[in-house]
């Protein structure tokens, strides 16, 4: 393979994925309404959450990465994500853990 042929496929990948997690943080509200009977505040602060915690996330990369390897932060960034993921796919989640995995969903960027 190319370089170029590399990059595109990264591309590609990143942009899948970046696809999924914003479908998943978009339709969570919905799904929080809908099955967990959330209320409009309710449902909206998930967004809220998501969006705070990704300010933090973002404001607190230079120290993710000074102490760990971008590797290491890779790697987390990673878990977060799946850790999120499982979290909402477990029955009968408490709604808290709702809060919970957006603000891991946020910090999955990494």
């Amino acid at each position: 393979r190319t370089t170029t042929g590399v990059f595109r496929c990264l591309f590609t990948m990143i942009l899948v994925l970046y696809i999924a997690k914003m479908g998943l943080i978009l339709s969570l509200g919905l799904y929080a309404q809908q099955s967990l009977h959330f209320s409009v505040g309710k449902a909206a602060a998930l967004q809220t959450t998501y969006g705070v915690f990704q300010a933090a996330g973002q404001l607190s990369i230079p120290l993710l990465i000074k102490p760990f390897s971008k590797r290491t932060t890779i790697k987390g960034g990673i878990l977060c994500g799946v850790v999120s993921g499982l979290l909402i796919a477990v029955p009968h989640t408490p709604d808290a853990l709702l809060f919970v995995s957006e603000g891991l969903l946020s910090l999955s960027f990494a």
